[in-house]
């Protein structure tokens, strides 16, 4: 059901092309690979994340250093970029179960 591909053009730009013809209005599907990113590199990529259970966990704790809740904190007025990390790193790096999920697994399932 995937009908978009990505890559880079000649000169470096990110494209989106479609893999076959499309219909006026019809939705549009993407394989982000997201089983070989960890969630961070998921979020620097594309600037979302999907579940846990969606990604490769096994670098997910290195990741989260200095975003657990005791080291991020966010300025009186922070920028939109630095409220997604606020909310990446609740998402991601502020669960009570962060050593066991996180604990080697190849592909962690959410507590």
């Amino acid at each position: 059901h995937l009908n978009l591909l990505h890559g880079f053009d000649d000169n470096g730009n990110f494209c989106l092309r479609a893999r076959r013809d499309l219909k006026a209005g019809e939705e549009l599907f993407m394989y982000y690979e997201a089983e070989s990113h960890s969630p961070l590199s998921m979020f620097n990529l594309y600037g979302f994340t999907l579940l846990a259970e969606d990604h490769d966990m096994v670098t997910a704790a290195d990741d989260c250093i200095g975003l657990q809740p005791n080291e991020f904190q966010l300025p009186r007025e922070p920028s939109p970029v630095l409220k997604n990390y606020a909310r990446f790193a609740t998402r991601f790096c502020a669960r009570k179960d962060f050593g066991d999920v996180f604990a080697g697994m190849p592909h962690a399932k959410r507590a």
